[in-house]
């Protein structure tokens, strides 16, 4: 007798193999493919894992294709396909193994990124879920230069300030900068 895998009817994160019309075994997954038949157990199982695997990798290649990706994001994405979590870090070490991960050099752009918009240290911290530290080390004087260049933008003193505080640049930093005072 002949086994296939078809999605759950019951419940719809698990597949059932199937022998015939009967439900030989449930397990957790998702069809992502059309389920041939075969001649055993073991069969289906090999031919599951590879199809997911391929499946995986495939997502993973297609998003980095797009942009770049954090280790941490794309474990997310896959994730959010419900792969299983062997097998999202299992691509995810193969992947950067092949030098298309690289989470320094993408949270390097990243910060270059969103500097370039005019945003602090306070606010990239935050939006990238990095520790502050780490993100003033990475910036130096940039970010000195930065709020000097946008606090130009602004006459009043008072708009000045706050809107560099609500970019994420430090009280500090911003009191600091030598051509800025309370006198007109």
């Amino acid at each position: 007798m002949n086994f296939t895998f078809r999605q759950s009817r019951v419940e719809p994160k698990f597949l059932e193999l199937l022998r015939g019309q009967e439900v030989v075994q449930e397990v957790e997954g998702v069809l992502r493919k059309k389920s041939p038949f075969f001649a055993t157990q073991e069969e289906a199982f090999t031919w599951l894992q590879e199809t997911e695997y391929r499946s995986a990798k495939e997502l993973a290649y297609r998003w980095l294709a797009a942009r770049s990706l954090s280790k941490k994001a794309l474990s997310d994405k896959l994730r959010g396909k419900r792969f299983a979590p062997s097998l999202i870090e299992q691509i995810v070490k193969e992947i950067e193994a092949l030098g298309y991960l690289n989470d320094a050099e993408y949270y390097s752009r990243a910060i270059e990124a969103l500097l370039q918009k005019g945003y602090g240290s306070k606010y990239i911290a935050q939006k990238l879920g990095l520790e502050l530290h780490v993100v003033r080390q990475a910036l130096g004087k940039k970010e000195e230069i930065a709020c000097r260049t946008l606090a130009k933008k602004y006459k009043d003193k008072r708009q000045r300030v706050q809107a560099l505080l609500r970019k994420g640049f430090s009280s500090h930093l911003i009191f600091s900068i030598e051509d800025f005072s309370w006198q007109d």
